[in-house]
């Protein structure tokens, strides 16, 4: 049996507002996200949905009322584009994969440092994790194609991972789906990574896009 060292984490709705963004996955999963606590750290506050297999699903947006401690934020909170597209409404952004233990992460991107952004240690209330977050506080990339559809890697400091403590679903992942100008360099790296059987990438003349598809209670849901 093989053991797979990198996982699909959780996926990531970028909103202008935390309500926004809960009232989105709510009408289009027809289940709302739990609102946990502030990462002060980063300047964000989130809430979160349970998948099945141990994903979950985190709504994103920038707390007025807890300014970053270390700017930018991360997930591109501060970028003019990612702002301006919130603004028109909550979007699927981006996706996070978990590096799992006996592979560690720091050691891994001081290997490659052309593959893997730098390494920090991130707080979200009592919970902490090491993640490799580009300095900018964008989305990773390669060769200067990424726009959210390279994952973000992290790895939790201990085995209780977040979904464990949210309520049941019944909600699945079903697809993850990712459009780019350049699918062939998104490709390449997610090959790299071992995780290009977790998202299909196809050629786009327009902005790039994360599509996903859910199996939910109520059927097939979608979530872009």
């Amino acid at each position: 049996m093989t053991i797979r060292l990198i996982q699909p984490d959780h996926l990531i709705v970028i909103a202008r507002t935390l309500a926004e963004g809960i009232d989105y996955v709510a009408d289009a999963l027809h289940a709302a996200p739990t609102i946990v606590a502030a990462a002060s750290e980063m300047g964000s506050h989130s809430a979160r949905l349970a998948l099945w297999q141990g994903l979950y699903l985190e709504v994103v947006a920038a707390d007025s009322e807890t300014p970053p401690v270390q700017a930018p934020r991360w997930h591109g909170l501060d970028h003019t584009a990612i702002r301006l597209r919130a603004a028109h409404g909550p979007f699927l952004a981006h996706w996070v994969a978990r590096v799992e233990r006996p592979r560690h992460l720091e050691r891994w991107a001081a290997q490659y440092p052309r593959r893997i952004p730098p390494v920090r240690t991130i707080r979200h209330g009592a919970r902490s994790a090491s993640a490799a977050l580009e300095p900018g506080g964008g989305f990773p990339a390669w060769r200067g194609a990424g726009d959210g559809l390279l994952p973000t890697l992290m790895q939790w400091d201990d085995a209780h991972h977040p979904a464990a403590s949210l309520p049941e679903t019944g909600i699945a992942l079903k697809a993850l789906h990712g459009f780019h100008p350049a699918p062939e360099l998104i490709g390449e790296h997610l090959r790299w990574l071992g995780l290009d059987t977790l998202l299909t990438v196809e050629p786009t003349l327009v902005e790039p896009s994360l599509f996903a598809e859910f199996d939910t209670p109520a059927g097939v849901r979608t979530l872009k």
